[in-house]
């Protein structure tokens, strides 16, 4: 069984990688990912919806073609192996800076594990919590803010051939940053 780890690939990339992911969320361009060897059997395809409510209060996904402030999104990547032999998974989807991920939104099929983790990526179960040193010398755990979570990853085991699975986030619109702004309005 091959093993493709997206973690590792995201981890090398530079910056601008998670600036072009970011845009592409706000844009709303229909993003995929094939990992670093153009030959690669897995391939990835993000969608982006805005939650709202029916009449009766139940959620409802619609098109995400304009998002401000204050709108939650849910984030869709399907993963898919185009391939003759199965792959060890794990998936990661970054959190832009803009962006306030949604206590426990991380959605899965059934089994799959996730952890969240922040900018250095060192995952874990969520709630993340961080040791505050105490006046006695204690170092009783405190929880990091949402806000502070910027990636969610899900070990997603073996993926046979010809098979995909799905997995989720939400976030919420907290502010667009200088470059999302440029990266949308072109200047």
């Amino acid at each position: 069984m091959k093993t493709i780890t997206l973690s590792k690939y995201l981890s090398q990339k530079s910056v601008a990688f998670y600036t072009c992911f970011a845009a592409l969320w706000w844009l709303n361009v229909p993003w995929t990912l094939a990992h670093a060897e153009a030959t690669s059997p897995l391939n990835v395809q993000l969608t982006q919806f805005k939650v709202g409510q029916d009449r009766d209060g139940r959620p409802v996904l619609t098109e995400a073609a304009q998002i401000a402030p204050g709108d939650l999104l849910e984030y869709k990547a399907t993963y898919s192996n185009q391939g003759t032999e199965p792959l060890a998974v794990i998936a990661v989807l970054p959190v832009p800076q803009s962006m306030e991920y949604v206590p426990n939104s991380a959605l899965h099929a059934a089994g799959f594990r996730h952890e969240v983790a922040q900018q250095d990526q060192r995952f874990a179960a969520e709630p993340l919590k961080f040791k505050v040193p105490g006046a006695d010398n204690s170092q009783p755990a405190a929880l990091v803010p949402y806000a502070n979570y910027r990636f969610v990853q899900w070990d997603l085991g073996s993926l046979a051939p010809g098979t995909s699975v799905e997995v989720r986030l939400r976030a919420s619109v907290s502010g667009i940053s200088k470059v999302e702004k440029k990266a949308i309005h072109g200047g």
